[in-house]
């Protein structure tokens, strides 16, 4: 009797352990990044709040750089046996590992940030369902490997009335037109009076992290279309520039310019001009 309650005690307090750590859906795999079919799980742990760094290739600097990221942190480590049955040990190889989760990153939509030469490491990112990304580094070696996975802590914030305006009209109409928007004459340089309606769109991306733009640059008819629609390309570009320099991420917005192409007013008057002259922001 007394051994039976020993057992049922011990059972209770790894069932707390496991409740009280875990992060995720399933402590014994990630739910997007799993491990490779016939894979024993050794231990795992998991962590909020955790600072990890990730390898990259800087092309630039033409050589291997560290990026931190911060989110929920998890560790998994495995061992892993092979399907070749001509195989005398019966494990899978470490290129094969790395192969496997270069494969997964690619089919996710994701992107290898750094693989080293002898197939033992690799990094990559991939997309979430939260607008952001999944980060990992996969250590391998002959019959065992490990997943470092970092997804960030997105803080949603909460949405202003003009938030909640903007959002509504993109809602009912799938766009957004914007005139306050404004460059310098003949440039692609943005006014300072540019910063609060720019602020106010950062602030609605932010506010709903799965909302993706494309930017869209319009000009009036003054000038040849070819100028027109390189100047209209390059005003998009800075849009999407600034947004991402105030915290949006690059991968929700594209930027595209239709130059004179697609007026909405007469360019015969100072005011149908105007009208013309503006940015445009379509759900995508």
């Amino acid at each position: 009797m007394k051994k039976r309650l020993y057992c049922v005690l011990i059972a209770l307090c790894v069932t707390l352990y496991i409740t009280s750590t875990s992060l995720f859906a399933d402590t014994a795999e990630h739910p997007v990044i799993k491990p490779i079919p016939k894979s024993i799980l050794d231990r795992s742990s998991e962590h909020n709040n955790y600072t990890y760094e990730f390898p990259f290739y800087d092309k630039k600097a033409n050589t291997v750089s560290y990026k931190e990221i911060t989110g929920r942190y998890g560790k998994w480590s495995y061992h892993i046996f092979g399907k070749d049955t001509h195989r005398v040990d019966g494990i899978l190889i470490s290129v094969e590992i790395i192969r496997n989760y270069k494969e997964l990153a690619i089919r996710k939509g994701g992107n290898v940030l750094w693989e080293n030469g002898d197939g033992s490491r690799l990094s990559f990112a991939i997309p979430n369902s939260k607008g952001d990304k999944i980060w990992c580094h996969v250590t391998a070696r002959d019959g065992y490997y490990e997943l470092d996975i970092v997804e960030k802590e997105i803080i949603e914030k909460k949405p202003n009335s003009i938030v909640k305006e903007m959002k509504t009209e993109l809602d009912i109409k799938g766009k957004i037109t914007v005139y306050s928007i404004l460059f310098d004459f003949d440039r692609y340089n943005l006014k300072e009076q540019s910063e609060k309606p720019l602020q106010e769109i950062a602030d609605l991306l932010l506010s709903y992290p799965v909302l993706k733009i494309e930017i869209q640059g319009h000009t009036d008819s003054q000038g040849r279309d070819d100028y027109n629609l390189k100047l209209s390309q390059r005003r998009a570009a800075v849009v999407r520039s600034h947004l991402v320099s105030l915290g949006v991420d690059p991968s929700r917005l594209t930027a595209a310019g239709y130059g004179s192409f697609r007026p909405i007013a007469t360019d015969k008057t100072q005011e149908g001009r105007a009208k013309n002259r503006r940015v445009v922001l379509i759900e995508k």
